[in-house]
């Protein structure tokens, strides 16, 4: 990527929200950010606090995208909100349980399914209700309440 940004203009796109938990970090790293443009569109986060009608300025904000949840019981234990940016293998389902399994109370959740699609859903649920919930949540936006 290096000799070809000498020789003409490089564009990488990447879906999910720029410069949170995204590819941001490794291309300034290995690009420089002098060479770099961010074009952002629309945070997903902001999209589902704006659909929920309620501010995020306390929410702490996570992605399990590749990621070990392992801090997540004590993330959500002290934040009134957790904010949860979801993918396979962790699901909103395994999420539930493995936080279910770690001693966290019936939590309530609403969880943001594509989100500014026309096929957008805003889900309203619990953590043991997600446990017999078969849906597809691939990908969601997922908020803990924890108030």
């Amino acid at each position: 990527m290096r000799a070809q940004r000498k020789q003409r203009r490089v564009v990488v796109l990447v879906s999910g929200d720029t410069g949170i938990f995204s590819l941001a970090n490794y291309l300034i790293k290995h690009i420089g950010e002098e060479d770099m443009e961010f074009i952002p569109g629309i945070s997903s986060v902001q999209v589902m606090f704006a659909r929920l009608k309620r501010p995020w300025n306390e929410a702490s904000i996570l992605s399990t995208h590749g990621r070990c949840p392992d801090q997540l019981p004590a993330v959500i234990r002290r934040s009134r909100m957790t904010v949860l940016l979801t993918g396979v293998p962790w699901t909103p389902q395994e999420i539930a349980r493995y936080l279910r399994e770690n001693d966290i109370p019936d939590l309530s959740i609403a969880l943001g399914k594509n989100l500014s699609y026309p096929e957008e859903q805003i889900i309203y649920s619990s953590l043991a209700q997600l446990l017999n919930d078969n849906a597809d949540y691939s990908n969601t936006v997922m908020v803990i309440f924890n108030e």
